[in-house]
């Protein structure tokens, strides 16, 4: 949500009630010389397990 534009609905990212999720989120940084701004996927779905990874990009 672009919080310049003004309030919106969201979704329920738990559309299955209560339980596991798992996210992913894939981004894709902003092309400034084409104009392009940066693009965010937000996948949720039921999923189950206690294991989480989070990658971080290379330094």
């Amino acid at each position: 949500m672009d919080p310049m534009v003004g309030e919106s609905d969201l979704p329920n990212l738990a559309f299955r009630g209560k339980g596991r999720y798992r996210v992913r989120v894939h981004y894709r940084k902003p092309e400034w010389e084409a104009g392009t701004p940066q693009h965010l996927l937000i996948m949720i779905y039921p999923g189950s397990g206690r294991r989480t990874v989070e990658y971080l990009p290379r330094s």
